[in-house]
């Protein structure tokens, strides 16, 4: 299991889940976390990485990138969305996936947790109406450090 992650800015990150959490989180979605992602929610539990920018496998031009706004959590940051609320504000997404962070706009950020991707990270565009989850990563770990800075230009 992966221990290190990339830098996060610290007012948006809330203290490290507490294993007794985790588990019945874990219990009431019937099944195991992958390994990465629980280490995640142990140690960070949510938060806004410093590098925010990722690719979107397969997408061109205009829309082959995203930035990541925020990382769910076990408990939030002020107003910020838990993993279980995003789950409830959400009831349409696939039975084999949890939203875990937002993009621009809306957009999703979703964990496999079950079936021959879990572990992978998808991006959902909130305007498809088809739902069509995009392949971002292989597995967590991968993801975070494939995030890249945002390019603003003056």
């Amino acid at each position: 299991m992966a221990t290190d992650w990339p830098p996060f800015v610290s007012e948006y990150c809330p203290a490290p889940a507490e294993e007794p959490a985790v588990a019945r989180f874990e219990a009431e979605l019937g099944v195991a976390l992958p390994p990465e992602y629980r280490g995640f929610l142990r140690t960070h539990n949510g938060g806004r990485p410093i590098r925010t920018v990722f690719q979107i496998d397969g997408k061109r031009g205009a829309y082959s990138d995203d930035v990541l706004n925020y990382l769910y959590g076990m408990g939030g940051v002020g107003d910020q969305l838990t993993v279980q609320r995003a789950i409830d504000l959400a009831p349409e997404v696939r039975a084999d996936t949890i939203p875990i962070g937002s993009g621009c706009f809306g957009d999703r950020i979703h964990l496999a947790i079950r079936g021959p991707d879990r572990g992978a990270v998808f991006w959902q565009n909130h305007e498809d109406p088809k739902r069509k989850l995009w392949k971002v990563a292989d597995n967590f770990h991968e993801f975070m450090w494939s995030l890249t800075p945002e390019n603003i230009d003056p």
